[in-house]
């Protein structure tokens, strides 16, 4: 009793989980009928087997007719693979640029690998990956050549050989040939690198060690015990140790210096 009257291209979309030991889900028969009494089968799409293939994955079949007596069935033809079903929906048919099936990252060397994996691409040029230090502001860092159509399962890659210490974020833009684009869901990465750190001591000038684990640019500043600030000014960091000297002649007392970089600030307070 499903109507599908209303919808353009009427298509059925569900979560699909199989065993590992399972085939390629072409022993899930879907079948439709119009009448409740002849049936008729689409196949279901082929999906990726062996060892970690077992996990929920968005099916999408297409074809289905518009009709007010819509039935549907589902078959497991096969008696010793396991099939689990869920969150079954039938709409109009929306084609996605790509259908992303994975995005994963892990600490690799004091870089971080990020992997994902794609069950099909329609007019994908490329992927941008973006990459934040706080989950909310994020900048581009690379890019990978996506492979324009595809209807099979495709794997990708990426190096960030220049994470920031702790904790990064990521997100992947899929663009368009024509310029449309589509964003993923943010993962969270940890580099496993220390921070960085930041040491001054003052004598004639304030004399300022910046420990900083990747590449990056900020602004350094130097404030009195009261919150005036003293002085200013624009850094590149390299990675690893970077000494830096302001021409200050402070007065004696507490005073402070902090440094900005993409979307961290760092704090550190000394004694003249």
């Amino acid at each position: 009793g499903i109507s599908t009257n209303s919808l353009t291209s009427p298509a059925i979309k569900f979560g699909l989980f199989k065993s590992t030991t399972a085939s390629d889900a072409t022993e899930l028969r879907f079948e439709y009928s119009t009448d409740g009494i002849l049936f008729t089968q689409i196949a279901t799409p082929s999906q990726s087997t062996g060892s970690g293939t077992a996990i929920w994955r968005s099916v999408i079949i297409s074809g289905l007719p518009n009709s007010t007596t819509l039935t549907i069935k589902f078959t497991n033809t096969s008696t010793t693979s396991q099939f689990r079903i869920d969150d079954v929906q039938i709409n109009s048919l929306t084609t996605l640029p790509i259908t992303l099936t994975s995005f994963t990252g892990k600490e690799a060397n004091k870089s971080i690998l990020l992997n994902w994996a794609t069950a099909s691409e329609k007019n994908n040029k490329n992927f941008e990956v973006l990459r934040s230090s706080d989950g909310k502001s994020f900048k581009a860092i690379g890019s990978i050549n996506g492979a324009g159509n595809s209807d099979k399962e495709l794997k990708y890659s990426f190096v960030d050989a220049n994470p920031f210490g702790g904790t990064n974020y990521y997100q992947l833009k899929q663009i368009d040939f024509d310029g449309k684009n589509t964003t993923s869901s943010t993962i969270a990465v940890d580099s496993k690198i220390e921070d960085t750190k930041i040491t001054v001591y003052a004598t004639n000038g304030v004399n300022i060690g910046i420990t900083s684990p990747n590449e990056t640019t900020g602004k350094i500043s130097l404030f009195d015990i009261s919150g005036r600030k003293i002085t200013e000014q624009n850094i590149s960091l390299n990675k690893g140790y970077n000494p830096l000297t302001l021409n200050e002649n402070l007065n004696p007392g507490i005073h402070f210096v902090t440094l900005e970089t993409e979307g961290k600030l760092h704090r550190q307070k000394f004694i003249k």
